[in-house]
Formats: structure tokens, sequence, C-alpha cells
């Protein structure tokens, strides 16, 4: 898959990822910040900044008229926070790039942050975090991460906490603009049925003339490793108990990454992995579970999920632990191995078909790291990962001394870790 890149003065970079065929373009223009860069006392600035950057600019100042402007064509608009980048993304016909283009910068560039409406979005997101810590499941993975990075940003909820937020005013969202909105910490990325020239030429007419900033560098990550950090918890009166598993992870360029993720497809990455197998196909003691990683530009973490009835809890997390001791113990399987290997390249090229997919998965390594490994790339690299290298990985990466557990409903309890030595 060919792209380019084009740096446009002053800074703004242009990945342009051409997609012969499809019909469709998408843009997304990657922000270099997200919530790692926030203190305690501005948590969630840059998820309410993303918010209000939908909420009327000097060209569209009518509340409703930047969703207008792309319902109006029949196109596709979003944006959300991570924890290093903010993405604000149109997905239209071809014909109608020229206006998501213009969409997307005159929020970008041009948007009027009225007190009156920071006062209303922030009661919207107040209710957004009541409703995360009402859903069971996606409570304990903000825990997972509370777990692996206590009392830094990392482990923050991305949203804030209700304090952070209600205290946010206009000058707040106004301050965190000028720090991080300019053209050196932007990356334009572009997927789709359009040629490169055009692309560069739309983007150089609604970007001319903005200015760089000098960004503020994130605060590294740091992982805790004494006992007292190893458990997360919330006892709540829900039907089932959400528990993951956690281990310290990689940074996302780590050389051992491909080798991690084929571990985790076998582990826990569909209906043939060895978790759900073991724990619902064979014990019948949960509905779902799954094993993931997070990659981030200078850490990571490993989590291992499943959800139960509280009475079946130690028999699910007993069957998990063996799961991992097993793969530590005696790796992998060629024929296992081989099915992870093609597992990964064909849901690889299945998201490659839509320019969605495509535009985030170049944009956000080029906003990250100033380069890209292609779809290829990846794929090749996968193909190399040995079984010998998924036992080193299982062994140096699922050590259960380094085991965390966060856990949502009844029966969340430190005496969990107990289980897991």
């Amino acid at each position: 898959m060919d792209y380019a890149v084009e740096i446009l003065p002053p800074g703004l970079r242009v990945i342009h990822v051409p997609m012969k065929g499809t019909r469709s373009v998408t843009i997304a223009v990657f922000v270099g910040v997200g919530s790692r860069h926030e203190s305690d006392g501005n948590a969630g600035i840059s998820h309410l900044t993303e918010h209000m950057l939908f909420k009327g600019t000097s060209t569209r100042p009518q509340r409703g008229a930047i969703s207008a402007a792309i319902d109006g064509i029949g196109g596709i608009q979003n944006a959300s926070t991570d924890k290093e980048t903010t993405v604000y993304w149109v997905k239209v016909s071809a014909d109608q790039v020229a206006l998501g283009m213009d969409v997307l910068a005159d929020m970008i560039r041009r948007s009027l942050i009225r007190s009156r409406d920071v006062r209303v979005e922030t009661n919207v997101i107040l209710e957004e975090l009541s409703m995360a810590a009402d859903d069971p499941q996606d409570w304990v993975h903000v825990l997972a991460d509370e777990v692996m990075w206590p009392d830094q940003p990392l482990g923050r909820e991305i949203a804030g906490t209700r304090e952070s937020v209600g205290a946010t005013r206009r000058r707040d969202v106004m301050t965190h603009l000028a720090n991080y909105y300019g053209s050196n910490n932007t990356v334009v990325s572009i997927a789709g049925g359009i040629s490169r020239r055009a692309a560069l030429n739309l983007t150089t007419q609604v970007f001319d003339g903005w200015q760089p900033v000098e960004a503020p560098v994130p605060v590294p990550a740091a992982t805790a490793v004494h006992s007292g950090d190893r458990f997360r918890g919330a006892e709540k009166p829900t039907e089932q108990i959400n528990l993951c598993l956690v281990y310290p992870g990689m940074a996302r360029r780590h050389p051992d990454r491909w080798a991690l993720d084929l571990l985790l497809t076998i582990l826990g990455g569909g209906g043939s992995s060895r978790l759900f197998q073991s724990l619902r196909e064979r014990a019948g003691l949960v509905y779902e579970t799954h094993a993931y990683s997070v990659h981030y530009t200078d850490a990571g973490s490993v989590v291992l999920f499943f959800g139960t009835d509280p009475s079946k809890l130690d028999r699910a997390l007993d069957g998990m632990v063996r799961e991992v001791q097993r793969v530590r113990r005696s790796g992998v399987s060629s024929e296992e191995l081989d099915r992870a290997k093609r597992y990964y390249a064909g849901r690889m090229w299945l998201g490659m078909e839509d320019s969605s997919s495509v535009a985030s998965w170049f944009g956000g390594q080029e906003s990250l790291h100033h380069e890209v490994v292609s779809p290829a790339q990846a794929i090749e690299a996968v193909k190399m990962v040995s079984q010998a290298d998924v036992k080193r990985i299982a062994r140096l990466y699922l050590d259960p001394s380094l085991a965390r557990i966060a856990a949502v409903g009844p029966g969340a309890e430190p005496r969990l870790l107990e289980r897991i030595a």
C-alpha cells in the first residue's frame, strides 16, 4: 500500500494514502495531545476541548451547523481523545472532499469557544463520566489503567474527574488550544479516492497561515511495582463480576511487539483462542473473555479479561491463571502460531479496505512517531516470529510477580491477588 508524507510550511505534516477503486475519502486530523499531557488540576481538558470544537465557528456559528454541513452531503463525522492524541475526522464521497476538509479546518482553527457552551458541555461530560462508572465492563478497563499507572496521567480516565471537569472554564480551553493546536503538532491523514496533488492542494488552502506551537512534553510513564499498587476494585451490585488480569507491557515500537500480539491472539483473540475454549466452551464459566495489549510511545500493558457470575469467580480466575502458566511453561504449537499469523494478516487486510481505518493506521503512527510501519511491513514482521520468541515473551511479560488485578462487581476484593501468586 503506497503512501507519501509531505511537510507543509510551517511544519504541518500531510500523509496521503491513495486507494484505487474507492469512492470515499477519509480525512483525519491528529493533534499531538491527549490525557497524558494533563495535570491533576486540568484532567479531562483534551476531551472537553474535542467536544467544544463541534459547537460553532466564526463562519458556522449556529449550534448544529458543523454537523449539518456533513450530514447534508451524506458524510460521517466524529472525533475522539486518547491518552496521546486527539483526532477529528470526516468520511465523505470523493466529490465532497473540499467541503469535508473545510469543515475540519474551520473547527480546528476558528472555533468560537463560547462560555455558555463550555458550561453546557461540562455537564454533558459529567453525565458521560457517570455513564462510564455505571458500566462495569467500561469501568474495569479504567481501573486496569489505574492499577498499572497509579497517580499519573496514563492511569487516569481520559475524560477526567468530576472535580477537574466541573472546575473547567473557557480560559482553560483557550489555553489548551494555544499550547497544543498548531501546525507543527498536527498531522492531516487523507486516504481514499483522491490524488496526491488534490490532497495537498486542499490541505494547503485550508491550513495556510496556521502557526506552530511549543507543545509541552508529557511526563514519562512509570510502572508501579510495589505490592500496594497491585489491586484496584469497585464493589457494585451487578449480576456479574468483571475482572482484568494486568501485566506491564511494552512501548509501541518495541521489537517484541509482534511476538506479544501473536501470543495474545493465541491466548484470547477469538473463538478458537485458549481462554475462550477453556473458560467458556469447556468449563461454561464465562460468556466473554479476551486478551489484548495496550501500546503507548514509552510504555504498555497486557490485559486478560473475563466476566462471570460471582459464584464462579475463583474457578474462572484459577482457569485463566492455569492457561497463563501453561503458555509460560510449554509455549505454543506450530499450528497455533501459524493460525495466529494468518488471523493477524487477514484482519489487517480486511481493515485496510476501509478508508477510515487506513487514515487512522497511517495518521496515528505519523503523529506519534514521525514514521510509519505499513500494513505489509507489519505482516512481514509477524511472519518472522518463532515459537521460541512467543515462549520467551510469555515468560518475560506474563510473570506472576508483576501481575495486577482490576475488578468491578460483587467479590471485587484484594484477596484475589492470592490466587495469581
